[in-house]
């Protein structure tokens, strides 16, 4: 509802009627009434999905990074040590197993046990690591950290 003062302008009414509000366009007014819409509620973007649903995309791409990164960390710490283990320890040459027994007869090691993808090695040496690296194995590990694979019989108990 508008006041005609002359026929170029009008004046819209105040949003409560008998309460003379001078209304800025700076400020909003803390007794102004909220405005309400009377249009269909938002629909998600996408359809099956709600808001709260992208965050929660988010944080599991964020805990799947750091487990990433947690696991590629571990990894190359044990690579490294590797370097630094004493001779005469077991290894544990990852990869095919005829790569494998090439790169242990290359660097003068002794098989102890072989399969599929891990191959358990020995040598006295003290370069040992290098050489089977250098003779093209793919990944080496110290079979007795990495879950006690040396190679052996295991120790049984006599009852």
């Amino acid at each position: 509802m508008t006041i005609e003062h002359t026929r170029e302008q009008s004046v819209p009414l105040p949003s409560w009627p008998g309460l003379a509000v001078r209304r800025t366009a700076s400020l909003p007014l803390a007794y102004a009434r909220p405005s309400t819409t009377f249009a269909a509620a938002q629909r998600p973007w996408m359809p099956g999905t709600s808001p709260g649903m992208t965050s929660l995309w988010r944080r599991l791409g964020r805990i799947a990074t750091a487990v990433a990164l947690v696991v590629t960390g571990w990894l190359t710490l044990v690579v490294l040590l590797t370097f630094g283990t004493s001779p005469g320890r077991s290894m544990a040459i990852i990869g095919p197993q005829a790569q494998a027994l090439a790169a242990i007869a290359k660097a003068d090691g002794r098989v102890l046990s072989s399969n599929a993808y891990v191959t358990i090695a020995r040598s006295n040496a003290a370069d040992f690591v290098s050489r089977l690296y250098a003779s093209g194995a793919l990944l080496v590990l110290d079979a007795e950290q990495a879950g006690g694979c040396n190679g052996l019989a295991p120790k049984r108990e006599q009852i």
